[in-house]
């Protein structure tokens, strides 16, 4: 079982990698979010891995997305192909067709009651080189569409190329490929409620035998979630279960719960310090 949890945990930690060291981010200067009904098993492992100091477990782990869901903003993407080479676009043409789309739009957030104070559109486009197979998306400014607006598209286009990839090709010819209009109903924010501080320390619901990644075993407090309260403290190696995850606390790591019953786990030692290349 142990070998089965560190095969898993290293294809996350790669993961983890992929969005962070891969693109000039130290992990270590983040904190790690454990949530879904599995992410907080996993989380602490995974800090420890990446040489992260600060782990936060939201306090119903297993229900942040759907609350995520619940709390976005309502959005629709509209997109019309029209592969024409940017010189030739016609600004009449193209500020039609983006008028169209934004009444199509309007329908859409109409279905929806989303009160005309409460909407956002943002229209854009995507370029390539002429011969290309991907694209880049380019923000189109707000206001009346004109020839030198379009113009402008093509240096731009340049500019994003080069910084993107590297390079950029300023005789090739550049294509529009899609117009695209994000329209979006903006949400009344939420917030998890607030909970009182707690007059008593935190005292686990009992002890459990557990099998430690070394191998040793040991038996280890075990909290209920639903009695944790803010200002409540404890230290590791300790488990907490949720109602429908668990976090596994390791030792070296203090657990403090915030007003909002957030769990804010941090290393004990010290971070290891990051090496110094010199050239």
């Amino acid at each position: 079982a142990m070998g089965v949890l560190a095969i898993a945990e290293a294809h996350m930690v790669n993961a983890i990698k992929l969005i962070s060291v891969d693109r000039g981010l130290d992990p270590r200067d983040f904190t790690l979010v454990g949530f879904g009904g599995a992410g907080p098993l996993h989380v602490m492992r995974l800090a420890e891995e990446l040489a992260i100091g600060r782990v936060l477990v939201p306090p119903a782990p297993g229900n942040v997305s759907a609350s995520g869901l619940l709390a976005a903003d309502v959005r629709h993407d509209l997109v019309r192909t029209r592969v024409t080479p940017v010189v030739e676009l016609d600004p009449a043409t193209v500020a039609a067709e983006l008028a169209e789309m934004a009444a199509d739009a309007a329908l859409l957030l109409d279905r929806e009651d989303v009160a005309p104070s409460r909407r956002l559109s943002t229209a854009s486009v995507d370029l390539r080189y002429q011969g290309q197979n991907y694209e880049l998306t380019l923000p189109l400014p707000a206001g009346d569409l004109d020839g030198e607006t379009l113009a402008a598209l093509v240096p731009r286009f340049h500019a994003e190329h080069r910084r993107t990839y590297g390079y950029d090709l300023p005789g090739r010819t550049v294509q529009l490929v899609n117009l695209r209009l994000v329209a979006i109903g903006r949400v009344a924010s939420a917030r998890w409620p607030e909970h009182p501080a707690a007059r008593e320390p935190a005292r686990p619901a009992g002890r459990r035998r557990v099998a430690l990644a070394t191998g040793v075993g040991a038996e280890l407090p075990v909290y209920r979630a639903t009695d944790l309260q803010p200002d409540h403290a404890f230290e590791g190696p300790a488990i907490v279960e949720y109602p429908g995850s668990t976090l596994f606390v390791p030792p070296a790591w203090t657990v403090r719960y915030d007003a909002m019953r957030n769990a804010h786990v941090e290393r004990v030692a010290p971070v290891p310090a990051r090496k110094e290349t010199r050239r």
